[in-house]
């Protein structure tokens, strides 16, 4: 009994001594401190190997950070005046944005005279106005870039890619540029990001006049003004990390700290002592948001210990967002029959080791780890090409994407989704939420368990309402009261079938939708559930008008389905391949049609027939109006097929200038009239 007794005792002690020794939690988090900085490169390193030997995703105690940290200063929010884009006097579409006077880099551009394309590593510049004069006036690969999108403005262009990873061998020496000294006999392989910036006034002849070469990957840009801000990921050389030879400091070629290379001359991004981090925010990688004036070719950058996923940005902020795993304590009753089940494996053997003595023990409380993914959102100023660290923000739950984040008023709007996993009958266990944060990044609106069991597919916030579609087996259209930020609520919802990936005002009071037809009564069963293979119940696109002029009820007017199941569209994940006009009432994006066909075997599958884009009418006051369709497939048998097509005729962007339509694709780009759709030119970009 002595024994039982003492045994019993030690466990308690333990248990007590663990509950005290687990760092508290709080799921959301309003911490806004100034931006700390590391006060040496050895803090820097020590708080890597930190992060990296916790073995949490994202989150560590930061324990280790106290005492030997500088706090920079916070800077107050800046007002970027916005210039307006470049014009030749003709009326033409530009990229399709989220935010107005906000430019976003995509994979074509027109000034309304030429157009700017980026196809098979190439830099094609077609003269497109007038058409009766139009040709291609530069079309050639690009030295040392792979590109992936880029920014025009007036007489510059400039382009952001990958270039060949950076190989060192046992002697040190890099087959690649950006020459670190040596590397301390360590094997080190990574990609770089590559920024060039061109001088375009001559068409024929794009010169190079600033290049800057970063170890990491491109993650996001913006052009506001003449200035365009650039985010950077990149990890540290872990190889070098935990290399014996000693690193000299944070400016020596070797150490973890990434390397910048601009106009052929490299260094560390930064010295430790200029690198900050987020609170409560494992230093996994480096991010560096970078600005660079297009005209003045001035680059200006802050970088910290941190990663980003997901970009918002105003005229006068960026906002930065990524995923936290947060883990916490929960005492356990060690009486219940079943086994215990958490949402992530325990990482503490100490802790793993008590569960397994102490379940026998009836009344025994014990400590297990249970954890959340939250959202910690990094704000900066920005001005003139200025980046000033504003605070930061933490919510419950992880984003979808840019339009799950905006601005009004001085206010962050967010809307997340808490995935909860499967039910024992494989029902969604997701949660939604909206969050308003204040000026200084502080939580003072909640609104929380929005539609339970679904998840958010789109969401856009219009001024003072947010509208948020989230899907299980029908799409609720949710319209949510913003306007009294410390109390969001919801006004109305509309359940229909099918959702919406993608929402776009039309006016104050009608949405377009484009995203899936549903067809609830099949495999209703299966879908979003556990045991799901094919999602036969989703079929082809739809697009719908929805009117939301009465908030309580919100109705869908209009709506169109195009194409059966394995239809897909680049639009419903990409906005920037949608060419919408709310004047001209004109809607282009595109699409690969498919037919469902019923095989041998009963089983239903589908046959591709159309692949190109598509044009529409749109009218709030008559719906949708198919005008016709255009293709870059010249070989007709092709059509008849029944399998993907080569993706060079993917039509992949379209545009207008005055009366003419274009549509582009790695292969061509062919001229239409905006009217009748009658064929005008093919411009060939393989030869």
């Amino acid at each position: 009994m002595k024994t039982i007794t003492s045994i019993i005792l030690g466990v308690l002690i333990i248990s007590s001594l663990l509950l005290l020794g687990c760092t508290e939690q709080n799921p959301v988090t309003d911490n806004n401190v100034g931006f700390e900085k590391f006060d040496s490169y050895d803090s820097l390193v020590a708080s890597f190997k930190a992060a990296q030997n916790e073995g949490r995703n994202n989150y560590y105690g930061m324990d280790i950070f106290k005492g030997e940290m500088m706090v920079g200063a916070t800077a107050d929010s800046a007002n970027t005046g916005v210039s307006a884009p470049t014009s030749t006097g003709n009326d033409f579409s530009e990229t399709n944005i989220q935010v107005q006077g906000v430019d976003e880099a995509d994979i074509v551009k027109t000034d309304g005279e030429y157009i700017y394309s980026l196809s098979n590593s190439k830099l094609v510049i077609t003269k497109a106005f007038p058409l009766e004069n139009s040709e291609i006036v530069f079309n050639k690969l690009l030295d040392n870039v792979s590109p992936n999108e880029m920014f025009v403005n007036g007489d510059k262009l400039l382009i952001f890619g990958s270039t060949q990873n950076n190989y060192y061998g046992n002697n040190g020496i890099e087959s690649q540029s950006m020459i670190r000294s040596n590397c301390y006999d360590c094997y080190y392989g990574g990609g770089k990001f590559i920024a060039q910036l061109y001088d375009i006034s001559d068409k024929t002849n794009p010169i190079m006049i600033k290049e800057l070469e970063q170890e990491g990957s491109y993650l996001s840009s913006r052009l506001i003004g003449d200035t365009a801000y650039f985010i950077v990921n990149s990890y540290p050389n872990y190889q070098i990390m935990y290399a014996d030879s000693k690193v000299v400091s944070s400016e020596d070629m070797n150490s973890i700290i990434p390397q910048v290379s601009i106009d052929g001359v490299s260094s560390p991004v930064a010295k430790a002592t200029e690198i900050g981090f987020v609170p409560d925010v494992s230093p996994e990688s480096f991010m560096i948001i970078y600005s660079l004036n297009m005209n003045d070719e001035k680059i200006n950058k802050e970088v910290f210990a941190s990663r980003g996923q997901n970009v918002y940005a105003s005229a006068e902020n960026i906002y930065v967002a990524s995923s936290v795993y947060r883990y916490e304590e929960q005492p356990q009753p060690l009486d219940e029959k079943e086994p215990i089940t958490t949402t992530a494996q325990t990482t503490n053997p100490v802790t793993a080791v008590m569960e397994t003595i102490a379940r026998p023990i009836v009344g025994i409380i014990m400590p297990y780890q249970i954890g959340n993914t939250n959202t910690v959102i990094v704000k900066f100023a920005i001005e003139n090409g200025n980046i000033s660290y504003v605070g930061k923000g933490e919510v419950n739950g992880n984003i979808l994407n840019q339009f799950s984040m905006d601005e009004y008023k001085g206010n962050f709007r967010i809307a997340t989704t808490i995935e909860n996993g499967y039910g024992e009958m494989g029902e969604d266990r997701s949660t939604n939420n909206i969050y308003v944060l204040n000026e200084e990044m502080k939580t003072v609106g909640t609104l929380e368990d929005l539609a339970p069991n679904e998840k958010i597919y789109s969401t856009r916030f219009m001024g003072d309402k947010g509208y948020v579609v989230t899907f299980k087996y029908v799409d609720p259209l949710f319209v949510i009261d913003l306007s009294d930020a410390t109390n969001p609520h919801v006004l109305g919802k509309l359940k229909i079938p099918g959702y919406s990936d993608y929402l776009h005002p039309i006016d104050e009071t009608h949405i377009l939708g484009i995203g899936r037809d549903v067809n609830e009564l099949e495999d209703a069963e299966k879908v979003h559930s556990t045991g799901a293979v094919y999602y036969t119940a989703i079929k082809g696109i739809k697009m719908a008008i929805f009117d939301v002029s009465d908030v309580e009820h919100p109705k869908e007017t209009y709506k169109v389905v195009i194409g059966g199941r394995g239809t897909d569209s680049e639009a419903l994940n990409e906005h920037k391949a949608i060419l919408f006009d709310t004047e001209k009432q004109l809607l282009v994006f595109p699409i690969t049609i498919s037919e469902e066909a019923e095989e041998n075997n009963g089983y239903i599958g589908s046959n591709q027939v159309f692949q190109g884009a598509i044009v529409y009418n749109v009218s709030i006051d008559s719906g949708f109006s198919e005008r016709g369709r255009l293709t870059h497939v010249t070989n007709e048998d092709e059509l008849k097929r029944g399998y993907y097509y080569s993706s060079g005729s993917l039509i992949r962007r379209s545009l207008y200038i005055n009366d003419v339509l274009f549509t582009i694709s790695n292969n061509s780009i062919k001229a239409n009239n905006l009217n009748s759709l009658e064929e005008l030119k093919v411009f060939d970009l393989l030869k």
